[in-house]
């Protein structure tokens, strides 16, 4: 008989997937305000709340408390959205949703990570070539512009997740 697994398992496991499928676009900002319309979320979504049909609106819900969501929506692309979502999903097995917190601890982890090997608090503008490139290449910066497809007039930012911390 093929049972369902639980749910941090199927979401972690949708996790590992969209972060694969979007791993390209690491360095590249997008609109992540779609992805509740994927097919394997929704999918979940609906197995989940025992329907067959529903809502966009609800399938983030399902999953996330509405601080979590609003931590989500300010990620810069599908690769780190799900990137997040993984680390967050496999922190919060026990809980029936994944709040703010799981997402603020996901974000502490990946830029505790990079920090180990990064200043992370070097401004762009005082980054050698090399410092540059690879900052782009791990997705610490990204590429943002009108269009993610046609980068030519795009500016380097920093990645929300890896933004130098204010001092104060």
């Amino acid at each position: 008989m093929n049972q369902p697994r639980p749910f941090p398992v199927c979401l972690a496991d949708i996790a590992v997937l969209g972060r694969s499928t979007y791993s390209e676009y690491r360095s590249v900002w997008q609109d992540v305000s779609i992805i509740d319309q994927g097919h394997n979320i929704s999918q979940l979504a609906r197995q989940e709340r025992g329907v067959t049909v529903l809502d966009h609106s609800l399938v983030f819900p399902t999953f996330f408390t509405a601080g979590a969501v609003e931590l989500l929506m300010t990620l810069p692309n599908h690769f780190w959205f799900w990137h997040v979502v993984y680390f967050a999903a496999m922190n919060s097995k026990e809980n029936a949703f994944i709040d703010d917190g799981a997402i603020r601890r996901a974000f502490g982890q990946m830029r505790d990570r990079l920090s180990a090997v990064y200043d992370l608090n070097k401004p762009i503008d005082q980054l050698s070539p090399h410092e540059l490139a690879v900052r782009v290449a791990e997705g610490v910066i990204l590429f943002k512009s009108a269009n993610w497809q046609h980068l030519n007039d795009a500016e380097l930012v920093f990645n929300v997740i890896f933004q130098p911390q204010a001092k104060g």
